[in-house]
């Protein structure tokens, strides 16, 4: 039977999907570009862990897998700002082989307009696999985590179905 389970698999192409690893996901903490004018908030050091973890939990939530990245601390401090950095946390991914890396900025225009980027390059190749942003309204917490959850909700589930299609990992 379990001979017959294997020529099946191996016949419908499925045997490779199934036994595939999830992509580790390295998602680097968000960044805010701020064009307002008005300066930072006491709360957007706060509020940008608070998104970053959302999406982490987000990929986490669809079968990926996040990797810790304490141990590339020095080398992602020694590149902030990430977004300014010519793509220095794509070598980060490299040297730690993390298949995917996460970029996400949150842009703020005024205290009412500002928007959320999140970007996952194949790191190896340095592909652009994803590229989303989503305007939201109010510089308050509520609205950045209805942003980032909305991210999760609406758009990461896309990657879940790329890697699938792609043979990156089982479902």
């Amino acid at each position: 039977m379990i001979k017959w389970l294997g020529v099946l698999l191996a016949a419908t192409g499925i045997a490779g999907t199934v036994l595939a690893a999830p992509p580790q996901v390295a998602v680097f903490r968000f960044e805010l570009i701020d064009t307002s004018g008005g300066g930072q908030k006491p709360g957007h050091t706060e509020w940008l862990d608070g998104v970053t973890q959302i999406i982490r939990d987000g990929f986490v939530q669809y079968g990926f897998s996040t990797p810790d990245l304490t141990p590339a601390q020095a080398e992602i401090e020694d590149g902030e700002p990430l977004y300014g950095c010519n793509g220095c946390f794509l070598d980060i991914a490299k040297q730690h082989q993390w298949d995917w890396a996460v970029a996400g900025v949150v842009r703020k225009v005024s205290e009412l307009i500002l928007g959320m980027q999140v970007m996952v390059f194949e790191a190896e190749t340095e592909r652009v696999l994803f590229n989303r942003t989503v305007s939201f309204r109010g510089d308050n917490w509520k609205a950045w985590e209805r942003a980032a959850k909305w991210l999760v909700r609406h758009k990461l589930k896309k990657l879940k179905l790329f890697a699938l299609h792609h043979g990156k990992f089982c479902s």
